[in-house]
């Protein structure tokens, strides 16, 4: 029996591809030289195996490469090195150990013809050489800033919440263990961390002023800060230089001074941290020496702090709406951002709901449901074992708040739909959507009536599965219009049902008094929760203008491995030829005669 896995196939695919390449360079290429081992050694942080060293002829004289394959060749393309590199940070593209960044993430690379891919490599090597000797593209150093503002070693990451843009001014900042949090103000950085760190504090937290300096352009690695007096000049240049002074006086044991600008590719943040030397870490206590305690003149301090201090550069991830939900690029996002949702029922369908919401980037969520969470409900929620005995809505606003802490608000409601409208109707009242996923005719009629006896009510969602989730079914009632019932039969029944069941739909029961379920799993009604989450946007967006019906059909294959066939109407509906494992979008109807409505198109006044 084989030790291991046989990689012969993979070792013969690498020979060729090596051969192949080693031909074309030694027919065509003058002195070219095989690295072999010392690939490896020359470039230790790389994963090179073997290569190539080539001259290049150029009007500026020769220069040499470096081609190195590594063992995944041909399936990972080479990387190219320039032998003789001038010092870091002098051409773009070039990183510290000479490697040169040509190709992206997710170019296509010619695998089956690697010549074609290491010709296309030279070409682009020699271009960049000619425009980095001649200095034409300094411009990628700001269109690809953080890639070259690299962080001292030992210095904390920031976090932002900014706005990405300017003008230049005071901002917070909140010291975490291991890393800082900058926001527009105090309070902002408050409740993102009442979010993020959801503990009862033994003592207030503290917030310090820092400071934005938004530049017109970012800055080229020449012009990186080297020193506290290279920090002052920018921030005297932006128009806050008594704020650094007020800074340096008051904050003895950092500084978190702030870069931004539009890079081309986006806003771009840096941060750089002054700390005193190491003979002023005393605090005030070293700055004061000559004076008395408390006695020392504050421009005295300043000047002190400012001038004995070390500059430190620290990378800036942005964690703020803007960038996470679509890196700046979702024009939909304000909207989203200031809706209301209520989600009504936050089960196997309503969990994965409002998980989307949040992620999607609605700004306020009120989650309602009376049930606390079963082990029997693990399987297939958005909660797990460690929540079991917690109550659906408050566990999960606990988790969505927590994880996406920018949001302006989620709050959990352990109860009925109608006990949060007796007790906050504004709740109800005044969201932007209220979406339904109870699953269960009597408290969905309620809310049904509830919604057509009020003339100004928020549009309103109903979403539900069929047995064993072979469809799902998303019901949108929009600008006042429509009514649940009017496509429901008087039990509640879908008078569009999908599936039928000649021998029962196999619900089961637990050994318990009426305790029932249906056995399907999470991937099962992943669609149907896509579904309704897609159909929320939809409405939030004013993208529907009508009532309307979308449904999600399994495969028939589904269907039938479940005990189920087509229903009559879903047969009529697709014209005799049932269609599955497809979405459907309708008109939901007006019925007349029905019992909430009476097939009015408006609701009661």
């Amino acid at each position: 029996m084989p030790d291991g896995p046989d990689l012969s196939a993979e070792t013969t695919r690498w020979d060729e591809a090596f051969a192949t390449v080693d031909r074309w360079l030694v027919a065509t290429v003058a002195d070219v030289s095989r690295l072999g081992a010392e690939a490896h050694r020359l470039y230790p942080s790389r994963t090179a195996t073997n290569g190539w060293r080539v001259p290049v002829t150029l009007e500026s004289g020769v220069r040499r490469l470096d081609i190195l394959v590594g063992e995944s060749f041909p399936f990972d393309p080479p990387r190219l090195a320039l032998v003789d590199p001038p010092p870091h940070l002098t051409w773009p593209h070039l990183e510290s150990d000479g490697c040169i960044c040509l190709l992206s993430s997710g170019t296509p690379v010619l695998t089956d013809d690697p010549v074609a891919m290491i010709t296309r490599l030279l070409m682009e090597a020699v271009q960049w050489i000619e425009q980095s000797e001649g200095g034409t593209n300094l411009d990628d150093f700001r269109v690809e800033f953080l890639s070259y503002w690299a962080a001292d070693a030992g210095v904390p990451p920031v976090r932002s919440l900014l706005e990405p843009h300017g003008p230049s001014r005071v901002i917070a900042v909140h010291r975490m263990q291991g890393y800082y949090v900058v926001a527009e103000d105090a309070a902002t950085l408050n409740g993102w961390l009442n979010h993020a760190v959801p503990t009862k504090l033994v003592r207030p937290r503290e917030f310090d002023p820092a400071l934005l300096i938004w530049l017109d352009l970012p800055m080229l690695p020449a012009e990186y800060p080297t020193s506290a007096a290279d920090i002052v000049r920018r921030v005297q240049q932006a128009g806050l230089g008594s704020d650094i002074e007020r800074l340096g006086a008051n904050q003895l044991q950092r500084i978190v001074v702030v870069f931004g600008a539009e890079s081309g590719n986006g806003p771009a943040f840096a941060a750089v941290v002054l700390r005193p030397g190491a003979e002023d870490r005393r605090g005030r206590r070293g700055l004061e020496r000559g004076f008395r305690p408390g006695r020392t003149p504050a421009a005295v301090l300043a000047n002190r702090f400012l001038g004995s201090s070390q500059s430190r550069k620290a990378e800036v991830e942005r964690i703020d709406a803007g960038w996470i939900h679509g890196r700046d690029a979702d024009p939909h996002l304000p909207t989203l951002r200031a809706a209301k949702v209520v989600v009504i029922g936050c089960g196997s369908l309503g969990g994965p709901v409002a998980l989307s919401l949040a992620q999607a980037g609605v700004g306020a969520l009120d989650l309602v449901d009376p049930e606390t969470l079963k082990a029997a409900n693990v399987g297939r929620h958005s909660l797990g074992a460690s929540e079991i005995g917690v109550s659906k809505a408050i566990g999960l606003a606990a988790r969505i708040q927590a994880e996406y802490p920018h949001i302006h608000r989620v709050e959990g409601h352990c109860e009925g739909w109608k006990a949060t409208a007796v007790r906050q109707p504004e709740r109800l009242t005044r969201a932007d959507l209220l979406i339904s996923t109870i699953g269960d005719w009597p408290p969905e009629a309620a809310l049904n009536a509830w919604r057509r006896d009020r003339a100004a009510t928020p549009d309103l969602l109903f979403g539900w599965t069929e047995p064993h989730a072979v469809a799902g079914h998303a019901v949108g009632l929009v600008r006042g219009h429509g009514c649940l019932a009017c496509g429901l039969s008087a039990w509640g029944e879908p008078l569009l049902p999908v599936g039928a069941w000649p021998n029962g739909t196999g619900q089961r029961g637990e050994p318990a008094c009426g305790v029932v379920y249906q056995p399907y799993g999470p991937v099962d009604a992943a669609h149907v929760a896509a579904l309704i989450t897609e159909a929320a946007i939809d409405m939030l967006l004013g993208r529907v203008e009508h009532p309307f019906h979308r449904l999600w059909v399994a495969r028939e294959s589904v269907l039938s491995g479940a005990g189920g066939v087509w229903s009559e109407a879903w047969v009529e509906s697709c014209g005799g030829r049932p269609l599955g494992g497809v979405s459907v979008d309708r008109r939901w109807p007006s019925r007349p005669g029905c019992p909430i409505c009476g097939g009015g198109d408006r609701p009661k006044v």
